[in-house]
This record gives structure tokens, C-alpha cells and sequence, in this order.
């Protein structure tokens, strides 16, 4: 049996060859195309994104210049107070120097390390004794709460807490307390502290604190420990004096003068 193709089987295998040909066309060719098209108009949206960012940014960095300028200057002022880096000679001299001018007689001193940190705030200032004192009567009154509610002392939670960090810390465990206290922020103001011994009229010695404390602010009074002395001088008559020993902190903007 012989098969002879009709006109009409030509005519279905024609349209099925050009079926086939605009499927491989629309598969390998169109879409690929398509898709780079997308790919490329996304690109093309990021890219005037970006320019439009950039744009923005440069048209504001004059104001980002005056502001800089303004932030500096006002840093500047912020700035006086205190002293510029000072060797130890120079805090040797500085020191000494007040404590002469009050007729008083140096017995020591000494200059510790400087730190670079955030100043220690004045905790027995007339504000900060009134914050203490009504925190303490605050937790006294929510301990007393507590404890007639029957719930857990708060000072034996403390001491447990305790017990367990020193346990932690024993076994090698380290808490996020103990990486915040290992942290040491860095700032402008470089801090030293001079420890200074003294002798002389107690007047002569008070004019010297009061001095400090009014005429130089970049430097502060950490400790100070009076007592009297008295002795017998060549004239073998008693003669009493005050000395005072004292720790005075000195601040000292050493960032700053690199700039």
C-alpha cells in the first residue's frame, strides 16, 4: 500500500513546521530578549535612583559645609574651659603655682595616667544629693511594698543575682555587663588626675579650695582630707597648721587640638 500525501496533509505539515519554528523563536529569541529588556530597565531605574541621590546629595553640601562650620564653632567655644594637652612639667607648674599664690607650703605631688572618657559627674552637688536621697526613699518604699505583698526581697534578689554572675565568672562565662563595663568611650576631653599634699593657715587653705571651685572650671576636686598639725617651731612655741591632701582632676581637650 503506497501513501501519498494530500494537499491537505502539505498544508498541516507547513503549519506545523511554522508552529514549531515561532515556538523555537519565541523561546530562544524573544524571550531572552525580553528578559534583558526587563533586566535592563530595572538597571535603569536603580542607576537614575541613584543619580537622583547623588544629585541630591551634592546640592546639599553647602548647608552640610555651614552646618559642619557651625557645629565646629559652637565645639570651639565648648572648648575654652578647658586646658590643651599639658606634659607633666606643665601640670607640675600649673598646680604648684596655685597652690604658692595661697601662701601655702607643697608637700607632694603626683600625677597619675591620663584618660581619655566621659567626665565623672559631681554627685554630691545640692542636686545630685536630692536625686540620691529620693532614690533611696524610693526603693525603700517599693522594698517595703514588696516584702508586704510577699514577693521577693529585692536585696536578696540583688545577692542572688550576684552569686550567680561571680559563678559565671568563676566558670568563664562573660555577661553583657561585663562587656559594657569593659567598654571605655572615647571622647574630647582627656582627664588627669594630680595628687596633691599641702600645709598652711586653714584660711590660706579654704581660700585655695574656694578658688578652684570658682575660677578654674577645668579643674575639678575629687577628694580633699584636712587635718591639724601642731608643732613646735625654733622658737619652741606651738604653732599649729592644716594640711590637706587632695585629688584634683584636670581636664584637657587633646582631640581637639589635633584637628
Amino acid at each position: 500500500m503506497k501513501l501519498e500525501m494530500t494537499p491537505r496533509d502539505i498544508l498541516l505539515i507547513r503549519v506545523s513546521v511554522t508552529a514549531l519554528m515561532l515556538v523555537l523563536a519565541v523561546r530562544f529569541l524573544i524571550v531572552p530578549q525580553a528578559e534583558k529588556m526587563r533586566e535592563a530597565g530595572e538597571e535603569l531605574v536603580r542607576t537614575e535612583a541613584a543619580a537622583e541621590s547623588m544629585q541630591r546629595r551634592m546640592e546639599g553640601i553647602p548647608e552640610l559645609e555651614e552646618r559642619i562650620e557651625q557645629r565646629a564653632a559652637e565645639l570651639r567655644e565648648l572648648q575654652v574651659p578647658y586646658y590643651k594637652t599639658l606634659e607633666n612639667h606643665e601640670l607640675d607648674e600649673l598646680v604648684t603655682g596655685i597652690v604658692l599664690r595661697h601662701q601655702l607650703f607643697p608637700l607632694s605631688l603626683a600625677i597619675g595616667e591620663g584618660e581619655s572618657r566621659i567626665p565623672d559627674p559631681y554627685l554630691y552637688s545640692e542636686g545630685g544629693v536630692q536625686d540620691a536621697e529620693a532614690a533611696i526613699e524610693k526603693d525603700a518604699e517599693e522594698a517595703l511594698d514588696n516584702g508586704q505583698n510577699g514577693q521577693e526581697n529585692p536585696v536578696e534578689a540583688a545577692a542572688a543575682e550576684a552569686e550567680a554572675m561571680a559563678e559565671a565568672a568563676a566558670a568563664g562565662t562573660e555577661t553583657a555587663e561585663t562587656e559594657t563595663a569593659a567598654a571605655k568611650p572615647e571622647g574630647y576631653v582627656r582627664q588627669v588626675e594630680v595628687a596633691v599634699s599641702l600645709r598652711g593657715e586653714e584660711a590660706d587653705v579654704m581660700s585655695f579650695l574656694d578658688d578652684i571651685w570658682n575660677n578654674y572650671p577645668s579643674i575639678q576636686i575629687k577628694t580633699a582630707q584636712m587635718e591639724e598639725e601642731t608643732y613646735a617651731d625654733a622658737d619652741l612655741r606651738a604653732v599649729g597648721q592644716t594640711n590637706l591632701k587632695c585629688v584634683l582632676v584636670v581636664y584637657m581637650c587633646s582631640e581637639l587640638e589635633q584637628k
